[in-house]
């Protein structure tokens, strides 16, 4: 998850029993001692995809192999996508963000064919 505020205690309560929440944001991080008092059987983990990237790009890719894998093969779904027109919608695309009022990725679409 990359949520913030109200959104990290919505997202837990949907959390199944003994899960796992692994927080990717970095703006408004909860900590493991917070969300152990919203839910006591939740484990809490942190990712710095970035330095994931940098520091051990083998362990990276090894991952995402195994993510694109595993949605192929459809034991897990693809984020669904908001997929908006590049010159008309950046403004309405950053208050989706802005707002959180988007569900999965926001993608800005170049219609220019590429040459």
């Amino acid at each position: 998850n990359a949520l913030e505020g109200e959104h990290v205690a919505l997202a837990l309560r949907y959390l199944r029993r003994g899960g796992a929440f692994c927080e990717l944001g970095r703006r408004d991080p909860w900590g493991a001692d917070r969300v152990g008092a919203e839910r006591a059987d939740a484990e809490y983990r942190t990712v710095d995809l970035d330095a994931m990237v940098t520091d051990r790009p083998t362990e990276f890719r090894g991952i995402l192999e195994r993510v694109l894998d595993r949605v192929a093969r459809g034991v897990d779904r693809a984020l669904p996508a908001t997929v908006l027109p590049l010159r008309t919608s950046v403004a309405p695309a950053m208050s989706l963000l802005r707002e959180a009022r988007h569900l999965g990725k926001v993608v800005l679409e170049d219609e220019r064919e590429l040459r």
